[in-house]
């Protein structure tokens, strides 16, 4: 990914462009595979169910009425080796 990702970068580069913002926020996996087609009972036998964990302030009080009451953790998924990589987000 790092190889493909600074071959992206050069790319632009030598389109005369540059990119000021490069971060995980701004890299995209392509999904080449049958994932992009799956239903969500299939998504979910890959990467599993998700697991929601309630928010609960340290301090023990109750929380604002404008935050959520659970956080969903991000997806892992181990297997994007044979996936291309895509710079986003190149502004106007």
């Amino acid at each position: 990914m790092s190889k493909q990702l600074l071959e992206a970068i050069k790319f632009i580069h030598d389109a005369g462009v540059g990119h000021g913002d490069i971060s995980p926020n701004n890299v995209a996996f392509t999904c080449s595979s049958h994932l992009s087609t799956a239903t969500e009972k299939d998504l979910f036998k890959v990467l599993g169910a998700p697991k929601p964990e309630k928010l609960v302030r340290l301090d023990g009080k109750p929380l604002e009425k404008s935050l959520p009451k659970h956080l969903v953790p991000t997806a892992e998924w181990d297997h994007w080796v044979d996936e291309d990589i895509r710079i986003i987000d190149l502004g106007e």
